[in-house]
This record gives structure tokens, C-alpha cells and sequence, in this order.
């Protein structure tokens, strides 16, 4: 089937190119169109026609040269065939066995299409419309321009338990316990149906028969299915559970900004997230001045290892907890006890969760403690030194005095019958000579102060082989040349801390001591074949101060005090106490 479209203007031959209305055709009906064009031949065309049969087949169309001011009598003139002859309007359709006469300063255009295909086409978007609508999670209602419902959609039936008897015909206002008869909507669709303008975003709190209070939010638009037939098509969404988890962050946040501690969310390679109110207060810099910025940069952390080998740690454990001394905007340090958490995200990069909370009066209580930890033990030293020098030169001569008396005594004959009696009482008063020497010696070995560390650890190490029955053996490594007081009396420590543990804990056959000097560092192993320590009880107990007890803990101090550490390794082979100090502290300390 064809259609034309005759517009006024110069008449001309039709053209596929022009943007008149066109002439379709059909698949189903397929026939020529022939056209002619007429100045002075109509009666040859007339005499064509006349001798053709009533049905030839075919359409005829005559476009005929003529000034626009002439009648045409081209239409009489054909009529006298047996074939109807029709003058040619907008948007007449061509048919079969016809004559179509074209009238003068008129555009001619023709146009062949398959409307088959075309309403096949027209089918399939209706029916994918209808299938996104049945299919879409949102529950969807198309009201007319009375705001009637026409069609809702599975998922409103499923979301508010209403059926299509009580919602199709019904107007919207009317639907379950009128819940939507809302001012302010109603203006809004009425817009929508009268000035085509939309609504976004509108937000509905009601409580809802079957589902209780919730929060619905909807969108509407007005289509247009037929040419004249306006419908409204309104989305609901019921968005409850996503604005009670955003409300839940917000009270979330709120209670995270009023923490002391600094909170910091950063990505991997340092750009600030969050900055919460704390870390205003702590370092100076505002949320907005924050935000964006690298925190290696805007606080120029100092870390108390590589950077490199912190990251490695918190790939692989997901944390990292340690001390960092961070700027403030002022200018001044600020040394933070810093927790770390690597929060991981699916399909993108992890984020990193910092607290950090300022320790710098806690660094300075600590700093004064240890001070006067360190006055504490140099006071306790010189007072064994004062009470070992007194039991040496005071005690142990008077001992020694009356042992000289006992014995002279023995020796007269007037005193045989108590010889057994004065023996005894001198080999008591021997003992207890011994023993007091002994005592004075270990409060504070005279060897140490006169030949140094290795005279005084030998002599420590043979008493406690003779004593605890365990042979321990002693190594040096490297030259030893004498080392500051300080240091010399702190390892001396050591050694007669851990000789005492062995004795009381280890059950060990046998022990070894090392002394190791280099260039920069003093280093002491006093190792045991012992049974060692229980599993987990070093980890339960913060640096093993509630295993060791009151020795390991003056120990650490001890070290501590001179820029050395204490190590302590465990395991079912032994027990290995390993002491480190620097030599450029020992010198310093020395002076």
C-alpha cells in the first residue's frame, strides 16, 4: 500500500530525497506505480487508459504541465475510463488499479514502507515495555491524567499485599489506607498531568497496613503511548533500610567525632578521607584543610623503622600498632601512640583506619619515672658497695678476730675438757666468715671495680658452678678491653640475674655466657638447656615482667638507662637472656 503527500509549489517529479509526506507499500500487496507527466499528449494517455481493462494490475499517477492560473481539465478528461481516477491530497494512500492525478503547483512525493515491519516493530517495544515494568524491583503504578490507576506491577502488589480489584480504576488517593493522599503529591502529579513536568525524589514516611512505618521515595514522569493519550508513570521505592543504615552512620560519625583520639581514614598511599574533630584539636589543621592532603607530608611523620618494611606488616597482619612523632601546624612535635587497621574493599583499593592518641605527658611521666629509677638503682649500688665494704672491713675482721681467740684458747691445757665445744665454735665462726665474705662479694664483687667485668664474671661463675652443682661455661668473643663503670656493673647484673633464674626455674644441666665487643654495640647471651618457659606465658604477660618478676624488670631498666635492650627467647630447648648495648652510649654514660 502507497501513500502521497501533494503539497503546493512547483510541480515536480517525485523524488526519494524530499521530505514531503511519503507513499507506502505493503509486502503483502505488491503492484507498479506508473507515473507520467502530460503537456500535450493527454490523449494518447486517454486513449491508453480506455483500451486497458477495468482491473490492469497497476496505479497510474499524472503529473501535468500547467500554469498554476489554468484550470485543469486533466481529471475530466481521464475520467472517462473505466479505471477511478481520484485527485491527489495529503497523505492519500496509492492503491491498485487506480488514477491519480496530481493537481497543478503541487509537490509530489512517494514513499514505500513496510508497515508490517512497522507494527511488528510497534508490538515488540510495547511488549518490552510491559516486560520491564512486570520485571522491575521498584514497585510501579501508570496512572491517567485523572490520576486512575491503569496498570500496576507485580512488585507493588508483592510490596504493599493489595490486590488488582482494589487498585486498577481506583484513583491513588483512595489506594489501602489513603496513605498517598498527601497535599503537596497531589500537586505535584497534578502538574505532571497538566504542565508535563516531573517529580523527583519525593519522600514519604507513613505506616503502612501490613508493613509498619516505613519511608517510600518516588519519581514520576508523563508518557505519551498515543498520539493525545497521557499517562503518568509513578516509581516507589521503599528506601527504609538504607535511610536507617545512613542515619546509623550519622550517629556513627557524630560519636566518632566526639572522641579525644584522632581519626584518621586514609588510602594506601596517604591521602586523608576523614579527619575527625579530635584531630583538629590535636595537630591544629581543620577538616577542610585536611582532606585531600598526603598525611606523610602534612604531618611529616618520623617512623621508628622503614616505611617499607611498617607497609609490609600491614599487608600481612592487617594492622600495626607503634609510636610516631608526628608536627603540629604550630610547629611542635607531637609523639603519638598510633593503631592501625587495613580495612579491605571489594573490587577496589584498601583503606587504612589511624587512631592516634597524643602520649606526650605520658612520655614525660615515664621519662621522669625512669630518672628517678635510675637515681634509685644508683643509690641501691652504692649502698651494697657501702654494706659489702663494712662486712668485709668491719664484720668480717671482728670474725676473723675472735676465730684468733678460739684457737689460742684450744691450744691451752687448762681448756681439754671444753676442746671439742671451741673447735666447734671455731669452725662456726669460719662458716660464718666465709659466708659473709661471700655476701659482701656478691653485693659487690671488689673485682669489678679493680680488674673489670670478665675477673668478676669468672669468679661469679665458679661459685655458682660449686654452689648449684650446673658447669657453666664462659666465652669471650673479640678483644674486651674495659668498658665504663656503668656498663661494666649493668652486664655484671645480667649475668648474676640469669645465673639465679637458671638455678630456680630452668632445671638445667648446664649454661653458657657470651661476651661480644664490635665497633658499635656490647653484646651479652646467657643461655640454658633448661626446660625454658610455658607457651604463650611471655605473651600473655607484657615483656615477660610477670614471668621474670622483679630481677628481669631491673634488668631492662638497667639497660634501658644506658640505650640498651633485653631480649628474652623461649623455648622447649632452653632459655636465652640476650642483653645489646650501644658503645657510643657506654662512652657517653662513662664520662
Amino acid at each position: 500500500m502507497k501513500k502521497a503527500s501533494a503539497k503546493k509549489g512547483k510541480s515536480r517529479k517525485p523524488s526519494t530525497q524530499d521530505s514531503s509526506p511519503v507513499i507506502r507499500k505493503t509486502k503483502r500487496e505488491r503492484f507498479p506505480i506508473g507515473v507520467g507527466t502530460a503537456a500535450s499528449g493527454l490523449e494518447a494517455f486517454s486513449a491508453l487508459l480506455s483500451n486497458l481493462p477495468e482491473k490492469p494490475g497497476m496505479a497510474f499517477v499524472f503529473v501535468q504541465h500547467l500554469d498554476p492560473s489554468h484550470t485543469s481539465a486533466l481529471r475530466e478528461i481521464l475520467s472517462r475510463t473505466k479505471i477511478p481516477v481520484t485527485e491527489v491530497t495529503d497523505g492519500v494512500v496509492v492503491q491498485c488499479n487506480h488514477v491519480y492525478v496530481i493537481p497543478p503547483d503541487t509537490n509530489l512525493v512517494l514513499s514505500s514502507q513496510d508497515i508490517d515491519a512497522l507494527q511488528r516493530t510497534l508490538d515488540e517495544t510495547r511488549l518490552f515495555a510491559d516486560v520491564l515494568i512486570e520485571t522491575a524491583r521498584e514497585a510501579i503504578l501508570v496512572l491517567d491524567a485523572k490520576l486512575r490507576v491503569v496498570v500496576a506491577n507485580r512488585a507493588f502488589y508483592n510490596s504493599f499485599k493489595i490486590s488488582a480489584s482494589e487498585t486498577e480504576s481506583q484513583l491513588i488517593y483512595d489506594l489501602g489506607n489513603k496513605q498517598w493522599d498527601i497535599p503537596r503529591l497531589r500537586e505535584l502529579l497534578g502538574d505532571i498531568a497538566s504542565k508535563n513536568s516531573r517529580v523527583d525524589d519525593f519522600e514519604v514516611r507513613h505506616d503502612f497496613p501490613h508493613l509498619g512505618e516505613r519511608i517510600m521515595m518516588l519519581n514520576a514522569r508523563r508518557i505519551e503511548p498515543r498520539g493525545g493519550h497521557r499517562l503518568i508513570l509513578l516509581s516507589i521505592q521503599d528506601i527504609t533500610k538504607e535511610r536507617n543504615h545512613s542515619e546509623l552512620l550519622s550517629r556513627h560519625a557524630a560519636l566518632i567525632d566526639l572522641t579525644s583520639d584522632a581519626l584518621i581514614v586514609r588510602t594506601m598511599d596517604g591521602t586523608i578521607e576523614f579527619w575527625n574533630r579530635g584531630a583538629e584539636e590535636m595537630y591544629g589543621w581543620k577538616k577542610e584543610q585536611a582532606l585531600g592532603k598526603k598525611t606523610y607530608d602534612l604531618l611529616r611523620t618520623q617512623f621508628p623503622v622503614p616505611f617499607q618494611q611498617l607497609e609490609q606488616e600491614l599487608r600481612r597482619t592487617g594492622r600495626w600498632h607503634g609510636e610516631l612523632v608526628h608536627a603540629t601546624q604550630s610547629g611542635h612535635d607531637c609523639i603519638v601512640s598510633s593503631r592501625w587497621t587495613l580495612l579491605e574493599q571489594q573490587g577496589g583499593e584498601p583503606t587504612i583506619f589511624e587512631t592516634n592518641t597524643d602520649i606526650r605527658e605520658r612520655k614525660n611521666y615515664e621519662e621522669n619515672l625512669r630518672q628517678l629509677s635510675g637515681h634509685l638503682m644508683r643509690v641501691q649500688d652504692e649502698e651494697r658497695r657501702r654494706i659489702a665494704r663494712d662486712l668485709h672491713d668491719s664484720t668480717g675482721q671482728k670474725l676473723a678476730a675472735a676465730k684468733l681467740h678460739l684457737d689460742t684458747m684450744v691450744r691451752k691445757s687448762d681448756l681439754r675438757a671444753h676442746q671439742q665445744s671451741l673447735t666447734e665454735s671455731a669452725q662456726l665462726v669460719d662458716e660464718a666468715f666465709q659466708e659473709i665474705r661471700t655476701l659482701s662479694q656478691i653485693l659487690h664483687p671488689p673485682l669489678l671495680d679493680e680488674t673489670g667485668l670478665i675477673s668478676a664474671t669468672r669468679w661469679l661463675v665458679d661459685g655458682f658452678s660449686a654452689r648449684a652443682k650446673i658447669p657453666v661455661e664462659f666465652k669471650i668473643s673479640g678483644e674486651q678491653p674495659r668498658l665504663p663503670q656503668a656498663v661494666e656493673l649493668a652486664l655484671f647484673r645480667v649475668i648474676q640475674e640469669s645465673l639465679n633464674n637458671i638455678y630456680r626455674h630452668a632445671a638445667a644441666k648446664k649454661a653458657r655466657i657470651e661476651l661480644t665487643q664490635t665497633e658499635e654495640k656490647v653484646i651479652l647471651q646467657v643461655h640454658d638447656n633448661g626446660k625454658g618457659i610455658p607457651p604463650g606465658l611471655l605473651s600473655n604477660s607484657r615483656d615477660g615482667k610477670h614471668i621474670m618478676g622483679v630481677g628481669i624488670l631491673g634488668m631492662k631498666e638497667r639497660l634501658s638507662q644506658l640505650g640498651g635492650t633485653l631480649e628474652i627467647e623461649a623455648s622447649k630447648n632452653g632459655t636465652t637472656v640476650r642483653a645489646t648495648l650501644p658503645h657510643t652510649k657506654t662512652a657517653s654514660s662513662s664520662a
